[in-house]
């Protein structure tokens, strides 16, 4: 018996129920669609929350599409509380969601989204999403006090501080009940204005910093083009059109590995392909790692060669075992 043992052995057995051997707990992580994410982090805890948070169009939803496509390849049960009413289902089956086994509502305040999520945690659902907790009403904005209803007219909502007090309040109570989901909070910025300037931050007030677990910032970058041929009328002309952009990533917060640590990925919203370019970022990592060599503009894979990263990120597409040999030595010089 170890010290701790007979230390735990000696307790009341109420209080001894309550404690556990370090070594005996377990936490599940759920795996995000960036390679680069996965590597600092290893994923989206279970039984945590997570925040996401960034400009507009940095891919906040479409990264939680994509989490939501890999829980369900899993097995996992996902929910979706669609407070901003912008839930696009063909947008998401193109980005991999089962929509027949994902529950959704358009609940839209906070009191609401509490006891929603209390009952579904006490459910046993594996993963909600709320997208997002900027659009949440808090309860000054409501005739019944105790939960979403009638709207007060606009001049009786002015409660100083009850936004970021509602949601924290709902946080906490999610933090003491939840066993094993995953939630996935997206907050819109704010700015909060100082001495110095005005400094971007997650809307939702400080509790909602404090609760989370991991908090990552998306932050999109000037678009990625792809040249698109057009009608030759003077000469050969060449029309390009957005169809993506970069996104930067940075964990501000985790109780895990990875703090601080930030990259990127290409985001295509448009083309052949939609989503986060896990190719691109196994293309990037084997340069990295060695298992592709790169000189000037080529780059060499295996005996291939290839003028200009998007020849080569097209050749590992088109090669599955390829570009999974190439992610299996990532993933072990990763670890």
């Amino acid at each position: 018996m170890t010290n701790i043992e007979k230390i735990l052995a000696k307790l009341n057995p109420k209080t001894a129920e309550a404690f556990r051997i370090g070594s005996t707990t377990e936490n599940e992580l759920l795996p995000t669609p960036s390679l680069g994410l996965n590597i600092a982090i290893k994923g989206f805890g279970y039984g945590r929350q997570t925040t996401l948070w960034g400009n507009r169009s940095g891919g906040k939803t479409l990264m939680c599409l994509q989490t939501v496509a890999n829980a369900q390849n899993a097995g996992k049960s996902v929910a979706w509380i669609d407070a901003e009413k912008n839930f696009d289902k063909a947008w998401a089956r193109r980005n991999g969601v089962d929509t027949d086994e994902l529950a959704i509502s358009t609940i839209t305040s906070i009191a609401d989204m509490a006891d929603a999520g209390y009952d579904l945690m006490r459910a046993g659902i594996d993963v909600l999403v709320v997208d997002s907790v900027s659009a949440l009403l808090p309860q000054s904005y409501f005739e019944d006090a105790t939960k979403g209803g009638e709207l007060k007219p606009l001049a009786g909502t002015g409660q100083i501080g009850t936004f970021s007090k509602n949601l924290g309040t709902a946080l906490n109570m999610f933090n003491n009940i939840n066993e094993h989901t995953a939630i996935i909070l997206i907050s819109q910025v704010r700015t909060n204005i100082t001495q110095t300037g005005g400094i971007p931050i997650p809307m939702g007030g400080i509790a909602l910093q404090h609760m989370n677990s991991t908090q990552i910032k998306l932050w999109a970058n000037p678009n990625i083009k792809e040249a698109i041929k057009g009608e030759v009328t003077n000469g050969d002309l060449v029309f390009e059109r957005p169809i993506g952009r970069k996104t930067i990533w940075t964990v501000e917060k985790n109780r895990g590995p990875g703090m601080n640590m930030t990259g990127d990925y290409d985001l295509y919203f448009a083309g052949d392909f939609v989503g986060i370019d896990l190719v691109g970022e196994i293309l990037d990592f084997g340069v990295e790692i060695g298992s592709i060599r790169k000189g000037g503009a080529w780059l060499y894979i295996g005996e291939e060669k290839f003028q200009g990263r998007p020849a080569a990120v097209k050749y590992l597409r088109d090669n599955l075992d390829i570009q999974e040999k190439i992610y299996q030595e990532i993933l072990e010089k990763a670890v």
